[in-house]
């Protein structure tokens, strides 16, 4: 099987944060992609990075690539935002494998020599331990990176248990979690901020509500936001609810 090449520097840092999630599907991509736009907007010279997608080709209109460069603004093409597409909607290393190559961790790498920004957003593949390459998970190519995470959880039913179990791991690995933000949010919105202010409400009984304080509690991280669904995703809409929801103040002093 034949694999890609690359020429990396491999274990230099750069400034930024990792993007991961609880699961799959939770809306790492609209974040990600939302929060640059924002940030780039104030004047940081902030870049995005996908190392690899699957299930869809760079020029798609469904791809990561194309949101991820219309909430952005980065001037970037998509094969640079990312350089790995691969159309299989398995997880990267077994999408490598269907083509009949191989990824491996000095060749994600390589495309994020290319980009020129003192800083980057870097969205994984699914959750830490999604196979990303060969013989590596994504947990690796963050450990390897030395950015701390961002971690993206819903906060409906089993959201204690996957972001909590994510974070504890995330740490048992010497990886250091900046924040959790809690996506397509229903519960009331400002949160309870304490169990006393939830059990006076009238949405007590609501896992939206609970959970986050239950997970804040658990895991002692902070919780950067809690962003509602979002019907309209234009790079203009998701940037005013990122400005309205996310503590952007916060995600830019861990840049």
């Amino acid at each position: 099987m034949a694999a890609w090449s690359c020429s990396s520097r491999y274990a230099m840092p750069q400034p930024g944060l990792f993007i991961t999630a609880t699961d799959t599907e939770v809306g790492k991509t609209i974040l990600t992609g939302g929060i640059v736009g924002c940030l780039r907007e104030d004047g940081l010279d902030l870049g995005i990075w996908k190392p690899v997608q699957s299930g869809a080709l760079c020029g798609q209109p469904d791809a990561d690539s194309a949101r991820l460069k219309a909430l952005s603004g980065v001037p970037d093409a998509e094969s640079a935002i990312c350089p790995y597409s691969l159309p299989h909607a398995v997880t990267p290393d077994l999408a490598a494998r269907l083509e009949g190559r191989e990824l491996t961790l000095p060749a994600l790498l390589a495309g994020r020599d290319a980009l020129p920004y003192q800083r980057l957003l870097v969205e994984g593949a699914g959750g830490l331990f999604a196979p990303i390459a060969h013989e590596t998970t994504v947990a690796d190519l963050a450990a390897t990176l030395q950015l701390p995470l961002l971690i993206i959880a819903p906060a409906g039913l089993g959201a204690i248990n996957h972001t909590v179990m994510t974070v504890r791991c995330a740490r048992q690995l010497g990886l250091t979690v900046a924040g959790i933000i809690f996506n397509r949010y229903t519960g009331p919105l400002p949160p309870a901020r304490t169990m006393d202010q939830l059990l006076r409400s009238s949405q007590r009984t609501q896992p939206e509500a609970s959970n986050p304080l239950y997970v804040q509690a658990l895991t002692q991280c902070p919780i950067l936001g809690y962003l509602p669904e979002l019907s309209d995703l234009s790079p203009t809409a998701v940037r005013a609810a990122i400005r309205q929801h996310i503590d952007l103040a916060t995600i830019r002093a861990a840049l």
